[in-house]
């Protein structure tokens, strides 16, 4: 795990959770266990409070810094709270949490710490070299020039903290959200397993399907028309997120609907093509 350089790689948010699960070393199966795999692949411990709010977090960390940063979340109950410093983390989860909930919420701390946190270290590092670690790691107050440096590539400095309140939104965080459901569930794969499901569903339906429809997609061996976009409902594709993915119904909603922009109306070329075939999702912080 330390000798993995996590800003090497292409930093699509498919890079990045392909990169997490493939260090995990744990089977491909669905629901995913993100618990486990955040302790196996990173530096980071996960720790349980009934009742979390900033002021709960705050109190392991009574002589530190870090009970500042918590200061906007005294009050808030939350459903989760990263804390990360010196190269690793804590992730706070609220106990009561349903198991869809707490994975998703693992996941999405998990994406703070790595897309927020380490990768941005790590790059860092990279640049500037040991003489910018006391720095990061709020031991010494930076000059002018790493200041601006640490500005422009939006370094995190001194400890880091990211909470994540009850009654936030989807769309609020959008960055680590995405990162956090391609982690959970796979855009490449979802689609086209919706896709393979509509290919099984038009046996025998493939001349009228053909016939001015416009573009056509492969998956797995079959041919597959755009007709995706109005023969299948969010429902059905949110159906499938919450079943096999394990996602909440919320997210599982608006996750679907983002995964059906991604399949332009017939006469289109779509951007589910370049998932398919070509070099993969987003990049990280595009959104």
């Amino acid at each position: 795990m330390e000798s993995f350089k996590w800003h090497e790689l292409g930093q699509t948010y498919e890079e990045i959770a392909e990169a997490f699960w493939r260090l995990s070393g744990l089977p491909e199966t669905f629901p995913r266990d993100i618990f486990s795999a955040c302790i196996w692949t990173l530096p980071v411990g996960v720790v349980w409070i009934s009742g979390l709010t900033g002021s709960a977090v705050a109190a392991y960390f009574p002589s530190s810094g870090r009970a500042e940063e918590l200061e906007q979340y005294v009050f808030s109950p939350l459903y989760g709270c990263l804390v990360a410093s010196k190269g690793a983390g804590i992730i706070f989860l609220e106990k009561g949490l349903p198991a869809d909930e707490a994975s998703f919420t693992i996941a999405h701390e998990v994406s703070h710490f790595l897309a927020d946190y380490l990768i941005p270290r790590e790059r860092a590092l990279s640049k500037m070299g040991e003489r910018i670690r006391p720095v990061l790691d709020g031991e010494r107050v930076p000059d002018v020039e790493e200041r601006v440096d640490a500005l422009l590539c939006g370094i995190p400095l001194g400890t880091y903290v990211k909470a994540t309140p009850r009654e936030r939104r989807l769309s609020s965080e959008n960055r680590a959200d995405m990162l956090a459901l391609e982690l959970l569930a796979p855009a490449r794969r979802v689609l086209g397993e919706v896709f393979g499901a509509v290919a099984d569903s038009m046996q025998g339906e493939e001349g009228e399907m053909l016939e001015g429809r416009g573009v056509l997609y492969r998956s797995n061996g079959k041919t597959v028309s755009a007709v995706f976009s109005v023969r299948t409902s969010c429902a059905e594709i949110a159906s499938i997120l919450v079943s096999k993915y394990g996602l909440p119904a919320g997210v599982a909603r608006w996750y679907a609907g983002y995964l059906k922009t991604k399949v332009r109306p017939a006469g289109s070329r779509g951007l589910f093509r370049e998932w398919l075939e070509g070099p993969g999702s987003a990049k990280v912080g595009e959104l």
